[in-house]
């Protein structure tokens, strides 16, 4: 969610939300992102709150570099970054209305 002074809800515009699953290859929601975008008056705004795999090893580190591209890369987007569709979110409300 993201909470703002009422008085500013009449100046948003394009409000787009989207979920990224990264875990398990990208079948499992216990790994990934969600995020949303949306400008206000002459201002572009991208939140993304994301739960990456932990740990201090390479492998991790690398894991999470994969993770952070492909949920930069999928979301807002219809294609992901290995070039399928992307499945209608079920329940998910892509764009958000007032």
């Amino acid at each position: 969610a993201v909470f703002m002074r009422q008085d500013l809800s009449t100046e948003i515009r394009a409000l787009d939300c989207d979920r990224v699953k990264t875990g398990a290859g990208g079948s499992a929601g216990n790994k990934g992102a969600v995020c949303v975008r949306f400008e206000l008056g002459d201002f572009s705004f991208c939140f993304i709150n994301l739960h990456l795999p932990a740990g201090q090893t390479a492998k991790n580190a690398a894991e999470r570099n994969s993770d952070m591209r492909q949920v930069l890369h999928d979301a807002f987007s219809d294609k992901t970054i290995t070039g399928a569709t992307r499945r209608r979110k079920e329940g998910f409300l892509r764009q958000g209305l007032f």
